[in-house]
């Protein structure tokens, strides 16, 4: 969806600015804000009981720079007893790449938050699995650009097959992300076992209370369906 990534664009213009001008912390307070709002109006079991499970955040190395966005983090996992692995933040490749010797350094103190590290927009062009896992990341999202096309190029549907197997035999979780169509979901899962998949398939980006409106119907519809 445009819509979706323009706003995701605008967003790390506006992280570029505010680290140019020292206002970093400034985001990261937001942001953890945000996630205390969020569970103090829904809290775990809410989120549980429509089958969502996982809080995951777009972030990059600016975040991680500011001393007291992880001490934040475990404050607030403390304050609303967030359960391990809820909270994911999800950093790309290419800031990972970028950053690679001072992720090396922190790596311990992010870890020890309770918080999953997601690999985003990942095509195994800038970083091996092992060097991924080596930062502490468990998990990666294999790029949009990379599944593109893979219904109408064997080439490409190949190179995401080697990239999953890659990824899968260093013991890192692999989502597939961009998937838009059926035909795309029979090819991919006859090639790959254990397949999770993020695009327009699904449902195009939803904001807060729409998601929460769809979750809230399917969990609706799954209730009646068992029930009658």
């Amino acid at each position: 969806d445009d819509t979706y990534r323009n706003k995701v664009l605008s967003a790390m213009e506006v992280i570029k600015v505010a680290e140019k001008f020292d206002k970093v912390p400034e985001i990261s307070d937001s942001l953890v804000s945000y996630i205390g709002s969020l569970y103090k109006s829904y809290g775990y079991t809410f989120f549980k009981s429509i089958g969502f499970d996982r809080l995951s955040l777009n972030t990059d190395y600016s975040y991680f720079n500011d001393k007291g966005f992880l001490d934040k983090l475990n404050n607030l996992s403390t304050q609303y007893s967030i359960p391990k692995n809820f909270l994911a933040l999800e950093i790309t490749e290419g800031d990972m790449y970028n950053t690679y010797d001072e992720f090396l350094r922190i790596t311990q103190k992010v870890v020890s938050c309770n918080t999953v590290l997601v690999c985003d927009q990942y095509t195994g062009e800038l970083l091996t699995p092992a060097q991924i896992k080596e930062l502490g990341f468990t998990e990666v999202k294999i790029a949009r650009s990379v599944i593109k096309d893979v219904a109408e190029d064997e080439q490409k549907l190949s190179r995401v097959v080697q990239l999953y197997e890659a990824c899968h035999k260093a013991g890192l979780k692999v989502t597939l992300v961009g998937v838009e169509t059926k035909e795309q979901v029979d090819l991919l899962s006859a090639e790959i076992s254990e397949m999770y998949i993020q695009g327009n398939f699904f449902y195009p980006p939803l904001d807060e209370e729409n998601l929460l409106e769809e979750l809230r119907k399917a969990n609706y519809y799954e209730d009646r369906i068992l029930n009658d």
